[in-house]
């Protein structure tokens, strides 16, 4: 049977999230799905969990091929998936996000639909996990965002989001690309392993449904106040980036272009990163960086006073602060208005 989805679900420690994640997949209307789950070497009772959820799967109509694996992290995990994979379309689920009865089947009728596009993404909902049904704000709300179908840039630079469920891929051209079925791995990230690879060489679709809820846990893995592992993030994802895009089998040329690129949009980060945690160091350096590269903006400057001025600095939170807290609340009253 043709027009088959292959969810790929990795799983550690989420036997709190897993009741709810299936109940998201038995309430999908797309019947032609086959659920691979890899446990990443959990801890808790996930592996009892899912054995139980698999026969209520199969009965169904799904297909389900479960694997274990000693932890190694996410990446690891969809890479082993990906060997198993026998659908004409993939699909990322994170066990603690929550996707609406039609996410994959409107996603798989577009990509059946219109055969030269290599993924599609679809709007969604940020929601916190103190109240994961507020629809609070849209994930995409720019016209031009949506518009856009050539996303390789917007991936890259942070400009779009890539969240897991959000999108799905044409296996084909995902594996025209990653000809031997491997990604990157890295610990930081491996939603953009398959979405750079074909937004590169395809076209990105767009369904402006929200057809899921991205869970925000506050302080998570990638959102961690403490100041050294912040920085070793923020590391991280740039190396992470660089990495994607050697698998790409881009020309030299354009190779060093997209390197350079990605060390400037990082050297951004960093300068404002300094600037929060008061380190003159840092700032100095990567102020520096900038300016040899000629990519000192207004913005730059601004930020560099701040971080060299702590009164400055002051005035520049609580300007930020009024801004976050006027958008939150447009935000929160556009997500309501959609609802209703």
């Amino acid at each position: 049977m043709s027009d088959k989805v292959s969810l790929i679900i990795p799983c550690y420690n989420g036997e709190k999230y897993l009741d709810t994640c299936f109940s998201c997949i038995l309430c999908q209307t797309y019947k032609n799905v086959e659920v691979i789950v890899i446990n990443d070497g959990s801890e808790d009772k996930s592996d009892k969990i899912i054995k139980e959820k698999i026969p209520i799967l199969e009965k169904k109509g799904y297909i389900v091929k479960y694997f274990s694996q000693s932890n190694q992290g996410a990446a690891v995990a969809i890479n082993n998936a990906l060997k198993y994979v026998e659908g004409d379309y993939i699909m990322l689920y994170d066990v603690d996000d929550i996707i609406m009865p039609k996410a994959i089947e409107v996603k798989a009728l577009f990509l059946k639909n219109h055969p030269e596009y290599g993924m599609v993404r679809n709007n969604g909902y940020y929601v916190k996990s103190n109240n994961i049904y507020s629809n609070s704000y849209l994930f995409i709300r720019s016209k031009k965002e949506k518009r856009n179908e050539w996303i390789f840039e917007d991936i890259l630079y942070g400009k779009t989001n890539n969240w897991a469920a959000s999108f799905m891929i044409r296996t084909s051209m995902l594996f025209n690309v990653l000809k031997e079925k491997e990604i990157y791995i890295s610990q930081y990230g491996q939603n953009m392993q398959l979405m750079l690879p074909v937004a590169y060489y395809y076209k990105t679709g767009f369904i402006d449904l929200p057809l899921m809820r991205y869970v925000n846990f506050g302080n998570s893995h990638s959102r961690t106040s403490i100041k050294s592992r912040r920085l070793e993030l923020i590391n991280g994802f740039e190396n992470n980036r660089i990495q994607i895009i050697k698998t790409i089998n881009l020309e030299q040329r354009e190779l060093d272009y997209y390197i350079n690129r990605i060390n400037i949009f990082y050297n951004h980060i960093k300068l404002d990163f300094a600037r929060q945690i008061h380190d003159i160091k840092l700032l100095e350096e990567q102020y520096k960086k900038l300016e040899k590269n000629k990519e000192i903006k207004l913005q730059d400057r601004i930020i560099f006073l701040c971080g060299k001025y702590k009164l400055f600095n002051i005035l520049y939170e609580s300007i930020k602060l009024g801004v976050g807290i006027g958008c939150a609340l447009y935000y929160r009253m556009e997500g309501r208005l959609i609802r209703k």
